[in-house]
């Protein structure tokens, strides 16, 4: 795991996924994260990135990504688990 790459494209993901419903940062933040100001104090530097919470943020936006908005290429996309259901 690389953290700062982990967080640039978390941050970025969230930024595209924000843009594209037009919601703030905080927004996204508490939809993928459960707190209003997570993404922001992580992208200041106030907090890091856990192995855990950097897989549970990178799979909530897969699983959420809108379906008209490509995923982007330089990011790799998580795994559906076949054995969820």
């Amino acid at each position: 795991m690389n953290a700062n790459k982990d967080i640039r494209n978390i941050l970025f993901l969230a930024r595209r996924y924000g843009a594209h419903h037009n919601h703030t940062l905080g927004t996204v933040s508490l939809r993928a994260a459960g707190q209003g100001q997570y993404l922001q104090r992580l992208e200041e530097g106030h907090i890091g990135l856990t192995f855990r919470r950097g897989e549970k943020l990178m799979k909530w936006f897969s699983e959420n990504w809108p379906s008209d908005l490509q995923w982007p290429a330089d990011i790799p996309r998580p795994r559906k688990n076949k054995d969820a259901a």
